[in-house]
């Protein structure tokens, strides 16, 4: 079942000169590098360690509240001769940065996969074909679609316990956790029918690869404020 919608849906906002139309507003955002490279990269790191509540603990975090983590096995099928089964842990984070508001979920990337058999799965699986509530049909990479559902309903149930109309929902992730970050903030926005804060859902990924086709990314872009931050080498991004 989808969360209660927060507030109800309007119509979308008219484009300013500068290309920068979006659903929720009509100007260009601004990156924030100071908390990209501290609490939004921290909590993508917290998405690695299976004890966040004691990595918290060790390392004198503050400023942060109501962290709570779960971790799923995602099993991989065989795929022909090229892929060969398969098995990792997925895992999602929960929490609220007190000072700038932000309830924020962060999801693990490819721990234990080689890139080698990364790329594999990629190149061999299939595509899901999505309908959100005001979208069209959205061409998603199944795997990272198919991850989201693994940890949705830890997501539902911590927005429900945690989120205020005050807040901003934020999602982040490294790698693969990127990815599935990318499907879960299109999910909670106006695209399906959401309405989480004015601003509407924040994505900060670190090395994501691609998530969709051109119609995913341009539905992506209207809905969500995305920062994807890549290394020029990195493989996985390009």
């Amino acid at each position: 079942s989808k969360t209660p919608v927060i507030q109800s849906f309007s119509p979308p906002p008219k484009s300013d000169n500068r290309g920068c139309q979006t659903y929720y507003r009509d100007d260009c955002p601004t990156f924030d590098a100071k908390a990209a490279s501290s609490d939004y990269l921290h909590f993508a790191q917290l998405a690695y360690d299976n004890n966040v509540e004691s990595c918290i603990q060790r390392q004198h975090v503050t400023g942060w509240s109501m962290v709570k983590s779960q971790v799923v096995p995602v099993h991989i099928k065989k795929m022909g001769n090229i892929v060969p089964a398969h098995g990792f842990n997925m895992s999602v984070v929960g929490g609220i940065i007190t000072s700038s508001n932000e309830l924020v979920f962060s999801f693990r990337g490819t721990e234990g996969i080689s890139l080698e058999l990364f790329d594999e799965i990629l190149t061999y699986q299939a595509t899901d074909k999505v309908s959100f509530t005001y979208s069209n049909d959205l061409t998603i990479q199944a795997f990272f679609y198919r991850c989201f559902q693994l940890v949705k309903s830890f997501i539902d149930n911590y927005i429900k316990s945690y989120y205020k109309p005050t807040m901003r929902l934020v999602f982040v992730g490294h790698s693969l956790g990127g990815a599935v970050g990318s499907v879960a903030s299109l999910y909670y926005s106006g695209a399906n029918g959401h309405w989480y804060g004015p601003k509407g859902p924040k994505l900060v990924t670190y090395g994501q690869p691609r998530a969709g086709w051109v119609n995913y990314a341009k539905t992506h872009e209207f809905y969500v404020e995305s920062w994807r931050i890549v290394h020029q080498n990195d493989p996985v991004p390009h």
